[in-house]
């Protein structure tokens, strides 16, 4: 649903009455300028934008402001980028910040979504491959295995978003001794929620654009040091090497060394294959 505040000049004289078409733009009217409509999202409603008297879509040829319904997309970023993960503009069109690109200039978590991998132009960090114990302390990006302990039921489910929801609730029980706890920051471009506590769960091996962004928001977080924690079934090469690269960007446009820490669960070849990022 689509509520509209309407904006008028304090100077405006009374409209003529019985006369609607006064009130447009181009209507002949001596009345003062004309209000326009600033259409406001109600999250969780949805209906067709505002129409203006003779029953018309507002466009930019009325001087009035069009409106993008919150499940629209915008953008036409789609691609694979060189690291393999799909890049696209698949967030919410009425909640969505623009994504930083150089001619931006000065980059604003608040302001800013992350920028593509294609925007990315430093070196990639370094990865730091280790097995508890850090070889790298230095490394912005470390990745280790971690099997979830014979205590907690491994999860399960008939479908990927199944087995998901039931990752969850193990790590629960791992992590949190089964509280629902989920940590919230406000740090980047929108309200960020955590999976299970601060922790970002994956029962993938491949990370996707969206993945990416929720990360990136996380590095953003002062008061978890800059730190995002992933714990997914393996991590790709693909998939690590964006992150290496995520990093990189991400220190050179705040000038703050983050760190993300991935642990896989799961005991997959994937997980012990060197990554092509592990030096800067």
């Amino acid at each position: 649903m689509t509520t509209h505040g309407v904006k008028r000049d304090p100077d405006r004289k009374v409209r003529p009455t019985g006369d609607l078409p006064a009130d447009r733009p181009d209507g002949p009217t001596g009345a003062g300028p004309v209000a326009g409509y600033m259409p406001v999202p109600v999250p969780g409603l949805l209906r067709d934008g505002p129409r203006i008297p003779d029953g018309t879509r507002p466009t930019p040829a009325t001087g009035l402001p069009a409106v993008i319904r919150r499940h629209d997309v915008i953008g036409s970023g789609s691609g694979a980028a060189p690291d393999g993960v799909q890049e696209s503009d698949d967030e919410q069109a009425a909640t969505s910040k623009p994504r930083w690109t150089p001619a931006m200039g000065r980059y604003s978590p608040k302001d800013h979504r992350r920028p593509t991998l294609k925007n990315m132009t430093e070196p990639p960090s370094a990865i730091d491959r280790h097995f508890g114990i850090r070889t790298d302390p230095d490394a912005p990006v470390s990745i280790f295995p971690e099997a979830l302990p014979g205590r907690v039921a491994p999860p399960e489910g008939t479908t990927p978003q199944g087995v998901g929801h039931d990752l969850e609730r193990a790590l629960r029980d791992d992590l949190l001794g089964g509280s629902k706890y989920r940590e919230s920051h406000r740090a980047g471009d929108k309200t960020r929620h955590g999976d299970v506590g601060a922790y970002e769960t994956k029962a993938k091996t491949k990370l996707s654009s969206r993945d990416l962004d929720q990360v990136w928001r996380d590095l953003n977080n002062p008061t978890r040091q800059h730190m995002a924690h992933i714990i997914m079934q393996a991590i790709s090469v693909d998939s690590a090497n964006a992150l290496a690269r995520m990093t990189a960007m991400f220190e050179k446009l705040t000038g703050i060394r983050p760190h993300i820490a991935v642990r896989e669960y799961a005991t997959d070849p994937v997980s012990s294959a060197p990554s092509a990022a592990s030096t800067p």
